[in-house]
């Protein structure tokens, strides 16, 4: 579930404090520790939070540098503990904003985003032109999101979010009574899709040597854009000339 935000920025502290993964502890997210932050939605905390856990990091390595430069052959443990016994601070606080981001929502000018994801999509579709039932037999997509800072939580975003815009448009139906009272409220009455609805052949490529220099890793957020994709199935699904033709046979 979600965007996979804590394993991004285990890989951003890793790479900064140049330590291995398993040395990196989250916690779970509350406004204990951080106060006023901003909702997850859209991948919005991949850019966000990134940039304030680099300049946590680099504060820290700022404070360790003197003590590296001593003791270049210690470890990350006996760094801290050199650290701490000198009265080195080892706790950081980072703050990040997108910079250039202006937009007048009266005058409808300026730079509402840093950036744009952009892709394509096909799939081969199998339809049942006597009740409508249809197997996605084969997508594939293709997305730019710069330098992933995981492939693995990446490519399993834009199938899940394909998933999801496909079943929207093609099974997903919310239902009312005539006395108004929803009708469609559980899985018995209201359809998402399931394994047997994916693409028997399902496969993602992320765009090679791309980047993009308004970010930090130049990697962009990913998963909403991919919903779009769906079209590609309503071309099947609508208007596409061999069903229009199977119609009048």
């Amino acid at each position: 579930m979600g965007q996979g935000l804590h394993t991004k920025m285990i890989r951003v502290a890793a790479t900064e404090l140049n330590i291995p993964i398993h040395k990196i502890h989250m916690l779970g997210t509350s406004t204990e520790q951080v106060a006023n932050s901003t909702q997850t939605a859209a991948s919005v905390q991949s850019d966000l939070n990134r940039g304030a856990v680099l300049e946590a990091c680099r504060i820290l390595n700022k404070r360790l540098e003197p003590v590296r430069e001593k003791n270049p052959n210690a470890s990350w443990e006996e760094l801290i503990c050199i650290a701490y016994f000198n009265q080195i601070n080892l706790s950081a606080h980072g703050f990040y904003s997108r910079p250039e981001i202006d937009f007048d929502m009266k005058t409808r000018t300026g730079r509402p985003y840093a950036y744009f994801v952009s892709g394509t999509a096909c799939s081969e579709v199998e339809i049942d032109c006597l009740t409508g039932d249809h197997q996605i037999l084969k997508s594939d997509i293709v997305m730019d999101i710069g330098r992933s800072l995981s492939p693995s939580i990446d490519m399993g975003k834009i199938e899940g979010a394909f998933t999801q815009g496909f079943g929207w448009t093609t099974i997903e139906e919310v239902v009312y009574l005539n006395n108004g009272k929803l009708h469609s409220r559980g899985p018995g009455t209201y359809k998402i899709p399931g394994f047997q609805d994916i693409p028997i052949d399902f496969r993602v490529h992320l765009l090679k040597d791309s980047i993009n220099p308004t970010t930090i890793y130049s990697s962009k957020r990913v998963r909403t854009p991919t919903i779009t994709w769906y079209i590609c199935l309503l071309c099947h699904l609508g208007g596409h000339p061999c069903l229009q033709t199977a119609k009048w046979t």
